[in-house]
């Protein structure tokens, strides 16, 4: 679980001195736990008492004695503190009052200057502008493992955040550290290091010049139309398409602008030449670590877009197919080792929602926090059991005039398939009612409708939460979706991603995003049915069972079918011995 601070003004913090009103203070920076709490007997704050008791857990927390543990140490590991008291069975008020009080001794370490004592320079000019603590903690971790920040990449944060994930930290406070760093980086002289800061270039299509701006808008609203008399059906974008459109229009606007520093740019025909858009393209790679692929798929979509669109007729777009051609895309066996890196096994996400159940069991939680964990256990579930798309699992709605999860008659021409204990039940009771979800075309990325019976798996818990936890999140309107965050609204595709991602890490050791989900789903399936790409297929909500087949299919090669032979050959061995 993320790590959890009371904010100062309750009653426990309530009077603390800060240390810069503290008349007595030695000027020796502290070290350790034990120098901390030297200085602050100098000068007694309000509250000492309970910031001793709160030096004593630390100490049995870190089987030390104080003058042997270093502040440092306590800022690395402050994330395990919660679990440590929740093993001892503190009630929940007494384990916020303590954590609060080990943010007050950092707070005072910070003060004395702690923060940016033992780096050198630059390291030190780095720690002094930034506020957060975990940016703090990141900077000091860089500090041991990069030799100056000029060669700070990527994946040196990408590692700390791992690890401060799988500690506790959640990822929203890991981009907030990496975002003041990034600043201070910046600050400090290393404002090139785009390939670490990854700094917003894309200008809002509201910043646009008029003319631009309203070709661009022309342009999505003819690829959304319903109908267009010059765009065939195939070419309409989902709204989702076209956000990405209009994004990836704004990114070549801020590179001309923002990199390139153009200023005759006012309409697409200005903007959309050769040499811009190749620019962009070679910066986003070189510069920002694009993959090849992802420019790959946003140049198909903008050529597309540029070629049909009649306004456009006159622009030269001839040059685009060679670009497209020419990027750079890893070998389809890098890809697959890649991705098979990403992966875990089916039966270790079944264990998940067990895992999570556990937790909440032995933890001492308030009402409202069971019920994030009762809403995190069902998403899991879900994922396991109806690998939907993101969108459709944050967007699904449970009431209104067209939700998509109901509890209802089935009717009695629907072409819906019955599991046998649903047509039992039916028998029994014609008028019996049953959970099912539908999705009407222009709900689902493949333009398929899609209407079905809930898994028995999913009702129990999906009642449980309806019932008894979901009305203990909501904040005051209800939002009408299954799922929303802690402000009352549908999730975010980020949120999404982050909730899923994080728990996988936590308490699996690995990251699976939502979408990794559908292929675990996908392979586990076919290792069990491996002709059965038909099924497949509709479960996944492919309008094609030829991208089933080709997304999916690659997975099982001339290996699989030798040991398919092998178990033919053993099961015939096995029969003609019965005989």
């Amino acid at each position: 679980m993320a790590f959890a601070i009371v904010p100062n003004g309750n009653q426990v913090a309530s009077g603390l001195r800060r240390v810069s009103q503290m008349s007595n203070v030695i000027r020796d920076i502290p070290r350790t736990l034990l120098d901390l709490m030297q200085k602050l007997e100098q000068d007694p704050p309000k509250g000492i008492a309970m910031i001793r008791t709160t030096t004593g857990l630390i100490a049995a927390f870190m089987a030390r004695s104080p003058d042997e543990i270093t502040i440092q140490e306590i800022v690395e590991r402050h994330e395990f503190f919660r679990p440590f008291l929740q093993e001892r069975k503190y009630a929940e008020n007494s384990i916020r009052t303590y954590i609060n009080q080990l943010r007050i001794l950092l707070n005072f370490a910070d003060e004395l200057g702690w923060a940016e004592a033992e780096l050198e320079s630059p390291w030190r000019e780095l720690a002094a502008g930034v506020t957060r603590r975990s940016a703090v903690a990141l900077i000091r971790h860089l500090a041991k493992s990069v030799r100056e920040p000029g060669a700070i990449s990527y994946l040196d944060f990408e590692t700390w955040a791992r690890d401060r994930v799988q500690a506790g930290l959640s990822s929203s406070e890991t981009r907030r550290a990496k975002g003041e760093l990034n600043h201070a980086l910046a600050q400090a002289g290393y404002s090139a290091l785009n390939r670490f800061s990854k700094f917003r270039y894309a200008i809002p299509m509201k910043d646009m010049p008029v003319d631009l701006k309203n070709q661009l808008a022309s342009l999505l609203d003819w690829k959304q139309a319903t109908f267009a008399a010059d765009r065939s059906r195939e070419f309409r974008h989902r709204p989702i398409t076209a956000k990405l459109l209009r994004q990836i229009v704004c990114r070549v606007y801020g590179y001309a602008i923002e990199v390139r520093k153009a200023r005759e740019i006012g309409t697409m025909q200005d903007l959309m030449t050769k040499e811009i858009v190749t620019g962009y393209v070679e910066w986003a790679i070189n510069e920002r670590r694009n993959s090849g692929l992802s420019m790959q798929t946003h140049m198909g979509i903008l050529y597309a877009a540029l070629r049909q669109f009649p306004a456009f007729s006159s622009m030269d777009t001839r040059w685009f197919p060679s670009l497209i051609d020419s990027l750079p895309v890893e070998s389809e066996s890098e890809r697959k080792k890649r991705r098979s890196e990403k992966y875990v096994d089916y039966a270790l996400l079944e264990q998940l929602p067990k895992m999570l159940a556990a937790d909440r069991a032995k933890r001492k939680l308030n009402a409202k926090e069971d019920a994030e964990m009762a809403k995190r256990e069902l998403m899991i579930r879900w994922l396991i059991s109806l690998p939907w798309r993101q969108r459709n699992i944050r967007e699904c709605r449970i009431g209104g005039r067209n939700p998509n999860i109901y509890k209802g008659q089935i009717a009695a021409f629907s072409e819906i398939t019955k599991p046998r204990w649903v047509l039992e039940q039916e028998k029994r009771d014609p008028s019996a009612e049953f959970w099912q979800f539908q999705f009407s075309t222009e709900e689902t990325k493949t333009g398929i409708a899609v209407h079905a019976l809930l898994p028995h798996q999913l009702t129990g818990c999906l009642e449980e939460y309806l019932t008894k936890y979901r009305h203990l999140l909501l904040q005051s309107d209800d939002p009408g979706t299954l799922f929303f965050n802690g402000d009352g609204n549908p999730l975010t595709l980020v949120q999404v991603s982050e909730l899923v991602g994080d728990l996988t890490l936590k308490y699996l050791g690995k990251r699976v995003t939502p979408h990794r989900f559908r292929d675990i789903v996908a392979f586990a399936w076919l290792l069990d049915h491996p002709q059965d790409f038909l099924t497949l297929s509709k479960l996944l909500w492919h309008s094609n069972i030829n991208t089933t087949i080709k997304t999916y299919g690659s997975r099982f090669n001339e290996s699989s079918g030798v040991t398919a032979m092998e178990s033919w050959l053993d099961e015939r061995e096995a029969r003609t011995k019965s005989k």
